[in-house]
C-alpha cells in the first residue's frame, strides 16, 4: 500500500495494511541554512523511512522577521533563549507590518520545503511543513505572560497584531501552492486550560488557527493540528479544521482512550518523546506503540509522538518507533 493511501484510509478510519508511524524532530544548527536544513530533513526521512514527512519550523519562525532576536544555546528540544523580544508595549501589536513570504524566516522555510518536497516526488512520500498558530507567533514576540496580559488588558490592540499575523502565515502558505506539499502541521500551544480559558482560546486563537487550515491551498490535503500543553482543548480540533490531532498523549490526563469519545476523527501518536524515544528501549517504545494501537482498535491512528522529538534520541529508538508498526509473523 502507497504512503498517501495508507493516510487517507486510516483518516477515514478503514482499515490498512499497517498503522502508518511518523516521527519528525528539530535541527537546530542546521537550521539556520535552507540547504542544510533540507539534507537535514530528507536524510532523516529516507534513513527511517516514515509514512510523513514532516518539517518542524525553527523556533523564530515567522518572529525574527518582526524583530524578535534569540539563540539556540544547546537545549535539547531546540527551545531557544531570547535576546531581544520584538514587541515592548501593547501599543507595538498595531505597528505590525505583512513581511515579505518570500524572504526571512518565511523565505528559508519555504526554500527548504520546495527542496525537501521535490526530492520525494519519487518515491512519493508526503511532505508536511510546520508553523507556528498565529497566537504562539505573538507568545514569541511578547513572552507568555506578558501575552496573556495584553490578551485581558488590551484586546483589541493584541487582535489587531494577530489579524497580521494570520494573514502573513497565509500568505506564506499560498506562496507555496505551486510546490508539490501535501499539507501542513499547525504546532498550536494556547489550546491548554493551563493557559487560557476556552472563551479566551476561542476568541483569541480559534480565529487565526481556522484560517490558516481553511485557507490551504487545494493541494493540501492532509491538515494536522498539534495542540501542546498539560490540558488540550481537543474539543476545538473540530473547529479547526484538522484532519489530524496530536498532543502528548502519553503526559496529559487525556489520553487516546479519553479522547475518542471527545472528537472522532484520526489521531497521531502513543509514543512520550522523553520517557519512551529518548529514554526508554525498543521494546518499550514497540510495546507503547502496540498499546496504542490496541486502544484504537488498529483504526484512525497514526502512531508517532505528539510533540518534535529530542536531538539527543538514539537512532535505535527512531528505528524501534519504525519497526514497532510491521507485522509479526
Amino acid at each position: 500500500m502507497e504512503k498517501r493511501e495508507r493516510l487517507e484510509r486510516t483518516l477515514a478510519g478503514e482499515p490498512t495494511d499497517r498503522a502508518p508511524v511518523a516521527m519528525w524532530r528539530a535541527f537546530a544548527g542546521d537550521d539556520q541554512r535552507a540547504a542544510d536544513y533540507a539534507q537535514s530533513v530528507s536524510e532523516f526521512q529516507f534513513a527511517f523511512d516514515w509514512d510523513v514527512c514532516v518539517l518542524v519550523p525553527p523556533w523564530p519562525f515567522a518572529a525574527a522577521d518582526y524583530g524578535l532576536s534569540s539563540a539556540w544555546h544547546g537545549a535539547p528540544d531546540g527551545e531557544h533563549v531570547v535576546q531581544r523580544r520584538a514587541i515592548k508595549r501593547s501599543l507595538d501589536w498595531t505597528d505590525l507590518r505583512l513581511p515579505d513570504p518570500t524572504r526571512g524566516e518565511f523565505g528559508k522555510l519555504g526554500t527548504t520545503a520546495r527542496v525537501v518536497a521535490d526530492s520525494m516526488k519519487q518515491p512519493e512520500i508526503p511532505v508536511v511543513v510546520g508553523v507556528l498558530s498565529p497566537l504562539a507567533q505573538a507568545a514569541r514576540l511578547v513572552g507568555d505572560d506578558v501575552l496573556v496580559r495584553h490578551l485581558r488588558t488590551q484586546p483589541d490592540r493584541l487582535l489587531s497584531g494577530l489579524n497580521v499575523l494570520t494573514d502573513a502565515t497565509v500568505r506564506f502558505l499560498d506562496s507555496l501552492r505551486a510546490a508539490p506539499l501535501a499539507g501542513v502541521y499547525l504546532m498550536v500551544e494556547h489550546a491548554d486550560y493551563a493557559v487560557l480559558s476556552e472563551a479566551e482560546y476561542v476568541t483569541f486563537g480559534l480565529p487565526g488557527d481556522h484560517a490558516v487550515l481553511a485557507q490551504l491551498p487545494r493541494a493540501m490535503w492532509l491538515r494536522m493540528a498539534y495542540f501542546r500543553g498539560s490540558a488540550p482543548m481537543v474539543r476545538q480540533a473540530s473547529a479547526l479544521g484538522a484532519t489530524l490531532l496530536g498532543w502528548d498523549d502519553r503526559a496529559t490526563e487525556l489520553d487516546l482512550q479519553a479522547a475518542k469519545g471527545v472528537w472522532d476523527g484520526a489521531f497521531f501518536g502513543g509514543l512520550d518523546p522523553e520517557k519512551h524515544l529518548r529514554a526508554g528501549a525498543p521494546a518499550s517504545i514497540r510495546d507503547a506503540a502496540r498499546d496504542a494501537l490496541s486502544v484504537m482498535g488498529g483504526r484512525r491512528l497514526m502512531v508517532g509522538a505528539g510533540a518534535p522529538g529530542l536531538l539527543t534520541t538514539p537512532r535505535s529508538h527512531w528505528r524501534a518507533a519504525r519497526l514497532s508498526v510491521e507485522r509479526q509473523g
